[in-house]
């Protein structure tokens, strides 16, 4: 028997929590704290109070976390003004208003627990009679309701929009039951309908999270730089410069600015950006003008962005831009001979984006930013403008100016300006100004209507392994085989990389210099098109690296022309 010795037998207490149920049917805060000093002498605190009547919130309360609210359709905590709340207990589920408060910066704290607008009031897609056509009180008053890092829900098809809202509260989540498309089906629609708001979400803090939800307006017709308004806003109160934020899933439609911010640090991946004139467009913070190059750490990824300005040659869609990553009042760079310039944006990524009938996918500072593996389709402007910085990448890009669906139809109709002459959509396949030691590999530059790859200023760069075909594509090709409607000159390059240099007899200074450009395809295929030359070296190679490229040189006036 003395192996019982080798055992040790613990005794584990076992508590059994009995929970009460106490039923309100009306009466004030006095009432539910008399039913919490029962728990609490009863049943360990632990129970459950059952509205079956509007209570009356005169005196500040506190709701412990054992308690649970269950309330009946129709019933209701009625919180007087300058009153706190606070509920760390558990509301059961319920989809129905539960608080009724006349501040809309009331003190109703809910802890622990998600939030849904509808708990501050009917939304418009429960009204049966048609009478209420704003929820942006109820969405502000859910979100005045939220701890630090709370949670509110979405659940309803469509929210309509009046006023902005504003987010006051870090690290919250909002979350909706959002859909690709708006429709019939529940997809958390956050309709603008007063075109003037200056945006649907006003955010002011930090380390939000913002999945599943749908914005649009409610007016479609604005377009181009006629647009209004914002979807979210991501600008600090106090200034500063650290969002942290990420939007995932959403859609955006019909707005000037879909994502504005000013600052650091947003992830914006998996959304639908279209019908926009800018889809993301990111400045730098305002706190510290001096020290305002913190336009930075921005993960922009896997979104879709369609019809951002489109191919049409509108006046109003001038500027559209997919991307947008620069200083508050555009870009600056300077006139030569000076170098000096203030980068706005810097360790940035943006890759793996879908875009399509979108003026330009990029616009704005590359220094050590990546933009790479984007696939950018009937692109109507120049595809990426890359200005100012150091150490960029630009490499595995798809860029095709051509419409989708056939390669030989330039565009899809013939379009005409004012004067009645035919006004194609212009643009290069890249264009990159004041940028050095810049590495563009690997991509596909296909019926750009201007140079392939435009290299207006830049130094020590390495151009490599990129295909171009089918550049200074100035006609419209209805059908193949039928002569160009419109025979423009040839004036575009495969690779243009721009003379500089002072033409000084005395100084000859050259500013394109030490540029790598090596490994490339080039050839016009396409036998209604003409171009100019494959490679144009304005500043001259003195150190011989324009070498091992693979041009075919038929129907260009030249493979390669290097000035002296």
């Amino acid at each position: 028997m003395n192996y019982l010795l080798n055992y040790l037998f613990l005794i584990i207490p076992f508590v059994c929590i009995s929970q009460t149920e106490i039923i309100i049917t009306g009466g004030n805060q006095l009432d539910i704290q008399n039913a919490i000093t029962d728990f609490n002498n009863s049943s360990n605190g632990y129970g459950t109070i059952s509205i079956k009547g509007d209570v009356l919130i005169q005196q500040n309360i506190d709701i412990p976390s054992k308690v649970t609210l269950k309330f009946f359709d129709g019933n209701k905590f009625v919180v007087s003004n300058g009153i706190s709340l606070n509920i760390r207990g558990h509301i059961k589920k319920i989809i129905n208003q539960i608080f009724e408060t006349a501040e809309l910066n009331h003190s109703i704290k809910i802890y622990n627990q998600p939030v849904h607008p509808e708990w501050f009031g009917q939304c418009s897609y429960q009204s049966t009679s048609g009478g209420n056509l704003q929820d942006d009180i109820q969405i502000q008053k859910s979100i005045n309701s939220l701890e630090d890092g709370g949670k509110l829900i979405f659940v309803g098809n469509k929210y309509l929009i009046n006023n902005e809202i504003d987010i006051d509260i870090p690290s919250v989540k909002l979350i909706g039951k959002g859909s690709y498309s708006s429709g019939s089906i529940i997809s958390s629609d956050l309709i603008a309908t007063n075109d003037s708001i200056p945006s649907i979400f006003n955010i002011k803090k930090y380390g939000l999270i913002i999945e599943n939800l749908n914005f649009t307006k409610q007016t479609t017709t604005n377009k181009g730089v006629n647009a209004t308004g914002k979807a979210l806003n991501f600008v600090r109160a106090n200034k500063s410069k650290d969002l942290d934020a990420w939007v995932y899933n959403c859609r955006f439609s019909h707005f000037k600015y879909c994502i504005y911010g000013e600052g650091a640090n947003l992830k914006i991946t998996d959304n639908l950006f279209a019908s926009s004139y800018i889809g993301v467009i990111i400045r730098e913070a305002q706190l510290d003008v001096s020290n305002s190059a913190q336009t930075r750490g921005h993960i922009i990824e896997r979104n879709r962005f369609h019809s951002i300005g489109s191919y049409l040659s509108d006046s109003t869609l001038n500027g559209s831009t997919c991307v947008k990553i620069s200083h508050i009042d555009g870009v600056s760079l300077p006139s030569l001979p000076e170098e000096a310039f203030t980068v706005r944006g810097y360790y940035n990524q943006i890759s793996n984006n879908y875009a399509d009938d979108c003026k330009t996918f990029f616009e704005g500072n590359v220094d050590r930013t990546k933009i790479n593996n984007n696939t950018i389709l009937f692109s109507g402007g120049t595809a990426i403008k890359a200005f100012g910085g150091y150490m960029g990448v630009i490499s595995n890009n798809l860029i095709d100016g051509s419409f989708t669906w056939n390669a030989n139809k330039l565009y899809p109709f013939l379009e005409t300006d004012t004067e009645g002459l035919y006004a194609f959509p212009n643009g290069h396949g890249i264009h990159v100004n004041f940028a050095h030691f810049m590495t563009i590999h690997n991509n596909q530059i296909l019926n750009k209507r201007f140079h392939g790859i435009y290299i207006e200023r830049s130094k020590n760069s390495s151009i490599q392994s990129n295909t171009i075909m089918n550049f200074n594509r100035h006609r419209f090709i209805k059908r193949s085989g039928e002569n160009p409607i419109v025979n423009d000159g040839r004036i575009y390059d495969g690779i243009h990389i721009e003379k500089v240099q002072d033409n000084d007899p005395f100084t000859d200074d050259k500013y394109n210099t030490q540029n790598i450009v090596t490994n490339n395809t080039i050839s016009i295929p396409h036998n209604k098109i003409e171009g100019n030359f494959g490679i144009y070296v304005g500043d001259g190679d003195d150190s011989g690296f324009v070498k091992n490229n693979f041009i075919t040189s038929t129907r260009l006036i030249q493979a390669i022309k290097i000035e002296q």
